[in-house]
């Protein structure tokens, strides 16, 4: 059968891979290469999810210029890719998506670091384009629409026939924002299932297999 949908645009972190200690590891290395103390992960979670890098420094050390802190966390992250994992069953569901003629996009918050993850990770060949924070117009990030908008436009795909899936309400709110055809959360990255279902999203899948029975037909 055919799918409805004609795009998927996927989060990276947290919903393709596990990327927690790549994350952590790189705000620590680079706080403690300019004589800031480390952060926990508890820390980092609940005031900088789902900033920007550069607002993340800022919470963090209360500087405004934080170029030289984003510079060296950009680098930690390019000589340690290792470090990310992808979740079970993502290259397997990955390639039954590839199967279905449903073009696939990367839409993440993170740096051009994300190209080197998704091909240290072996996945990066399903996606026709990776926007993100360096590429999209003014540095834009989720929730604002806009990293979606130009993922659309590559895929020449009309919004009203892709689905976001992501791990955060910033994931969720920009599909709503771009009037996505249908917002997917998952349980299993960085966002308990209860914090996301306060955002509504338009299913909430607990393996990223679930996602396959939803690209049968438009949600109501």
């Amino acid at each position: 059968m055919k799918s409805f949908y004609k795009g998927i645009l996927f989060d990276l972190d947290g919903t393709l891979v596990d990327s927690w200690s790549f994350i952590l590891k790189a705000f620590c290395a680079s706080l403690a290469e300019h004589g800031f103390p480390p952060v926990s992960w508890e820390d980092l979670y609940n005031r900088c999810h789902g900033k920007s890098l550069a607002q993340a420094y800022q919470i963090l050390t209360r500087q405004i210029d934080v170029e030289h802190f984003c510079r060296t966390h950009r680098f930690w992250q390019a000589h340690n890719a290792h470090w990310v994992k992808p979740f079970p069953y993502v290259r397997e569901t990955l390639i039954e998506i590839h199967k279905m003629d449903i073009r696939m996009a990367v839409v993440t918050n993170r740096d051009d670091t994300a190209h080197e993850s998704l091909k240290k990770t072996e996945i990066i060949e399903f996606f026709d384009t990776i926007r993100h924070v360096g590429n999209t117009k003014d540095g834009l990030s989720k929730p604002h629409p806009q990293m979606l908008f130009e993922a659309s436009q590559a895929l020449g795909i009309q919004l009203s026939r892709i689905v976001m899936v992501g791990d955060t309400p910033g994931d969720i709110q920009a599909a709503k924002n771009a009037n996505a055809g249908k917002s997917v959360g998952v349980s299993y990255g960085f966002t308990e299932p209860v914090t996301m279902e306060k955002h509504n999203p338009d299913h909430i899948i607990h393996d990223i297999r679930e996602l396959l029975a939803l690209l049968n037909e438009p949600d109501a």
